[in-house]
């Protein structure tokens, strides 16, 4: 990636990936690192007070409370470090980054807010076609999920998720052809119903969801057995949520 740079260029590298942070890198770029850590010379780094600062030169700016930032997640976290990093070089004003990071809703089918009925969250993660992003994906919710996944299997081991979702998932719903696979692997570990469409996952997820739970799609998979692609996928699921909104509802005590 970085073997065409020159020295008036800039790599932007992440200390926190244990390969890259042995900063074997060859290249003729000036690296600067970023972490979600605290760092004596990173570029971008979160100090003991749980602000996310930028450094330039020995200069550092506090840009904003972690906690503040809009987008979830520790690997969201990492993104928005990576991002001051890049904005400090431009000499962007703290004031304009922390206002971004503070508004920034991300794009569709990444963690997407699909809406909330009768007090349930609805998260579209449609763009996680891998078990690495569904793990990442559920230590970004810290509420108990309900999670939807499946879809054409790519070769997975489901089983990770059964370490990564311990105490976060409460329901598994499968859908699409590694359905009986993904309710074999984990099957022990969680509570697994099988969908024969997305709509009805998300029905089967919302009659079992409480308030303040969320309904995740978070597949795992490729979309292809089903649907044109993931953003396709990520479109019927918003649909499924949409209905549930105009008409749906749970039984008298969620709906209140």
């Amino acid at each position: 990636i970085a073997e065409n740079q020159t020295t008036d260029d800039f790599l932007i590298v992440n200390r926190d990936d244990h390969h890259l942070a042995r900063d074997t890198i060859t290249t003729s770029a000036k690296k600067l690192f970023f972490t979600a850590d605290d760092s004596a010379d990173a570029a971008a780094f979160v100090d003991d007070g749980g602000y996310l600062c930028g450094r330039s030169g020995s200069e550092v700016s506090r840009i904003v409370k972690c906690n503040e930032i809009l987008l979830p997640g520790p690997h969201n976290l990492q993104n928005a470090a990576a991002a001051v990093a890049a904005a400090t070089l431009f000499d962007i004003e703290a004031t304009a980054i922390s206002k971004t990071l503070r508004s920034f809703p991300g794009v569709e089918h990444r963690l997407e807010n699909a809406g909330r009925v009768a007090g349930v969250s609805f998260i579209n993660d449609s763009k996680a076609t891998n078990i690495d992003s569904v793990c990442w994906a559920l230590r970004s919710i810290d509420t108990p999920i309900h999670l939807i996944a499946g879809g054409r299997d790519k070769g997975n081991d489901y089983r990770p998720l059964a370490e990564h979702g311990a105490g976060r998932i409460k329901s598994l719903v499968a859908i699409g052809e590694a359905r009986h696979k993904i309710s074999n692997e984990l099957g022990q570990s969680f509570p697994v119903q099988l969908a024969d469409s997305l709509p009805d996952a998300v029905r089967i997820c919302f009659e079992m969801a409480h308030p303040s739970e969320t309904v995740l799609l978070s597949p795992g998979c490729a979309s292809f057995d089903m649907f044109d692609n993931y953003e396709h996928r990520g479109r019927v699921f918003k649909a499924a949520v949409a209905s549930l909104k105009n008409g749906a509802q749970k039984n008298e005590t969620f709906a209140n």
